[in-house]
């Protein structure tokens, strides 16, 4: 990913993602690494454009949740019960907070 977040020239910060715990098909691995790519690249204009790390955080994220192949958001992994049960969390310097087990 070093190359993709090199073709940014001013860029303010890091971002880092995954697409989720779990097995990951290899057959997938170029369909994740775009993903990823986008989701950082999403980071790291939301930061060149004055947004804060935690909105720059959850641009990215969002990336990730709208790709059905990660198990986050529309591409979650299914309980045994068949539901998407999802928890999320967030921190900065001043505050923290979280959510767990929403279907």
């Amino acid at each position: 990913m070093a190359d993709a977040i090199e073709t940014e020239t001013n860029y303010a910060g890091f971002i880092a993602v995954h697409v989720g715990a779990g097995l990951q098909s290899q057959a997938r691995l170029p369909r994740y690494r775009e993903t990823i790519k986008r989701a950082c690249l999403q980071g790291i204009r939301a930061l060149n454009n004055g947004k804060n790390a935690s909105e720059a955080a959850c641009m990215a994220v969002a990336v990730l949740e709208d790709c059905p192949l990660t198990n986050a958001g529309i591409g979650s992994n299914l309980t045994l019960d068949g539901n998407v049960e999802c928890d999320a969390s967030m921190m900065d310097e001043e505050s923290y907070g979280a959510i767990g087990a929403v279907t």
